[in-house]
């Protein structure tokens, strides 16, 4: 099967990440649980795994290490109870893409990417990636890229909603981890917002989950 370049080093960086969380937390262990998912004609069973995608990472974390990433401390203070029980949000604007995003203020943004196009934000084993690029497909391009994610992911994700602006899909990746992802066709460019977290963290972030969901780009390209 013939994947996109950048799906193949999507799959680099993802493994890339998830090796750096594994060296450096300890993640709770626990009984796979059922999110609770959006309003969709379809959600998981009782006994699916929580929410997740893992299809295509945006290029935004798809640049190489640099010395200032090296400089930069991920945040490790408090549960993620604690972090949820104060939640507030912060904005950021993207120059390239021209649209805003909220992030947790309790999340660590990362530099942007080398071509601007997004930026991931960290707490812990958790991550945060927002990013634009310029739709490729033609015809029905969100059916087109929904079908390109799960052709990447190998199998019918365990969540997914398919409108005629916007997709989410939701599945574990091979470590446990979860994807949760959101990507909007808006003026023939795509915006994506995606959480990546321990499994375990399902049922504790529905705040940021709801974010997800709600996730639209503030300004067009």
């Amino acid at each position: 099967m013939f994947f996109k370049p950048r799906f193949l080093l999507a799959v680099w960086i993802l493994c890339m990440f998830t090796i750096a969380c594994n060296r450096g937390h300890d993640t709770e262990k626990s009984t796979p649980t059922q999110p609770s998912s959006p309003q969709s004609s379809q959600t998981p069973s009782d006994n699916s795994p929580a929410a997740a995608s893992q299809p295509q990472t945006p290029s935004a974390t798809n640049q190489q290490p640099n010395a200032a990433d090296d400089k930069i401390t991920i945040p490790q203070a408090g549960s993620i109870e604690e972090q949820m029980a104060s939640l507030t949000w912060k904005t950021i604007h993207n120059d390239r893409y021209q649209f805003n995003i909220d992030y947790p203020s309790f999340m660590q943004p990362m530099p942007v990417s080398d071509n601007g196009d997004g930026m991931t934000f960290r707490w812990k084993d958790m991550a945060l990636i927002v990013w634009g690029e310029n739709n490729l497909e033609d015809g029905d391009a969100v059916q087109s890229e929904y079908d390109n994610q799960v052709s990447f992911l190998g199998h019918d994700p365990v969540y997914k909603v398919i409108q005629s602006d916007y997709f989410i899909i939701s599945d574990y990746d091979d470590e446990g981890n979860v994807f949760y992802r959101k990507s909007v066709l808006k003026d023939d460019v795509w915006y994506t917002m995606m959480f990546v977290f321990p499994k375990e963290y399902r049922k504790r972030i529905d705040k940021l989950i709801e974010k997800v969901d709600l996730f639209t780009p503030t300004s067009s390209h």
